[in-house]
Parts: C-alpha cells; structure tokens; sequence
C-alpha cells in the first residue's frame, strides 16, 4: 500500500483556508500517513489530523479575544505583547497540545513532521543582521533555483542557523513541554524583536528554515501539498499541488476582526469541491471504507 504524505503551506490565518479545504476532503475520502508543515499551521495542525477543525476554528477565536490590534506599541511601556498575534498563538498552542492528547486517546495513527529553526546568538544587532540576510537569501533560494541553497548553507555556517524537525510519531506520546515549545517556535512571529529560548536555542519561525515540507515527505509515495498561496516547490515525481482559484481576499497576519478566519475557512471549505477533482483516480481517495 502507498505511503501517502500531506504537505501544508500556509501561516497565520491562512491556515484556516487550509482547514477548511481539508475538512471537505476528508469528508469525501482523503486520506494520508504522513504530514509536514511550519509555522501557523504547525499549531493548527493537530486539529487536521484529529477531523475536529470547528473546535480548532472555536479554539482560536476563544484566544483572539481582546488581542485586536495588529500593533500595540503601548506595549513597549506596559510589559505587553508589541504584536499581539504572538499572545494568540501562545494561546492557540497551547490548547493544540491538548488536542494531541485527545488524538493518541483516539488512536489516529498520522505521523507529523513540524519544521523549525534555531541559532545561537540572541544579539540584537545579530539578529536584525542576520534574519533580514537569511530572508533575503531564502527570496534568492525560492526564486533561482541554481545556486539558492549554495548560498543558504553558506549563510548557515557564518550566522550559525541550524534547520530543525521536530517529529511527533503515532503511538508515541511527546512531551507535552517539548510538543509545545517546538510548535511555539515554529510559529513565532516577528522573531527579530522577540525569540523564544527553549533548551540552550533560540528558536525561528518555520518559515526561515530552508527546509520544505515536501523534502520532509521523501519516504512517501505520493504527496499532495495545498497552499494557501502559490509557493515554488521541488519537482518530484507523484505531486498533487492545490492551489486556491485566486488570490486570498485576506492578508496573512489580518486579526482586525474575527472575519478573516471564518471567511478563510468557509472560503477554503468551498473551494473544496473544486480540488477534489485533482484527487480522482489517485492513492489519495483509495482507501474509502
């Protein structure tokens, strides 16, 4: 039987369009074995896996609470968040956690594979320097593909970036500590004014690592990857890529409101049925009961 691997690419609430494509998926057949992804979503993805995507959507919303401000520079002088999606998502986290516990209760057997990345010097100037470099070498990377991860390893060596993978096995019960402190790091926003440290690192948003969730997906047969926008992706063979029919009528980091979560998701949910016709006829609608 085919080894099927799910890769997910979306942050901040983009992740929701992507909860909602999967939801009408599942709900006509997919399935998979394997699942990759980074930031946002990696504290979303547990409700992926567990099919409870309206208690993750309940969840979040539930942590939105007075955070409603895109930038609270009252913060600086109060002991605040300055952006307030980094209190969402600590929040967000840490409900996902729980929602792990209740998948291995369930005995779902999907194994998950969140990117993430660390470095050593927590230097103020050597992070400004240092990030706005890598983020411009990872632009390099995903638009000429020749020498891009010549450079990226070359950045990695001078500023010390190591790419991480924390791996969340079925039947294996994580520490709920490490669980949470490595989804959080994949999901930190704005990491050149504040990094987390966790176990002598300090950790990177997911999307900084030049890792991509597809390579992680190596081992399987087939991958299907759905996006929340276009991403350039390695060629493979056995890829399925999905893509929203037009641009996402929502910024990723837009928390104005509760509307861009619910429109994403009832949007993604939607779209649904239009993708699934890319899924006919492959492993992914196979093992229908």
């Amino acid at each position: 039987m085919s080894r099927l691997g799910l890769a997910i690419y979306a942050g901040g609430n983009h992740s929701f369009y992507i909860a909602g494509v999967l939801k009408y998926l599942r709900e006509n057949g997919l399935v998979f074995d394997v699942v990759s992804t980074y930031s946002a979503s990696s504290g979303v993805y547990p409700y992926f896996i567990s099919d409870r995507y309206e208690k993750g959507m309940e969840q979040f919303l539930k942590c939105f609470g007075d955070n409603r401000k895109n930038i609270d520079l009252g913060g600086l002088f109060k002991g605040r968040y300055i952006f307030p999606h980094d209190a969402i998502y600590e929040c967000m986290v840490r409900n996902a956690v729980k929602e792990y516990v209740y998948i291995e209760d369930k005995g779902v057997h999907v194994e998950a594979r969140i990117i993430l990345s660390s470095f050593k010097s927590n230097s103020l100037l050597y992070r400004i320097v240092g990030l706005f470099s890598f983020l411009a070498l990872m632009l390099y990377s995903k638009t000429k593909r020749t020498r891009g991860n010549y450079y990226l390893d070359l950045f990695k060596k001078v500023f010390g970036v190591c790419n991480e993978v924390f791996v969340v096995k079925p039947g294996e019960a994580p520490n709920l500590d490490d669980l949470h402190f490595n989804i959080m790091g994949s999901s930190t926003l704005y990491p050149f004014i504040k990094i987390r440290k966790y176990a002598d690192k300090y950790m990177l948003d997911g999307k900084f690592s030049s890792e991509n969730p597809i390579t992680l997906l190596e081992d399987c047969d087939w991958v299907l990857s759905i996006h929340g926008h276009y991403s350039h992706v390695p060629d493979r063979e056995n890829h399925i890529m999905l893509l929203p029919d037009r641009k996402l009528k929502y910024s990723v980091t837009d928390y104005s409101s509760n509307e861009p979560m619910v429109k994403l998701f009832e949007f993604g949910y939607k779209d649904g049925a239009r993708l699934i016709d890319k899924l006919h006829g492959t492993p992914f609608l196979h093992r229908l009961a």
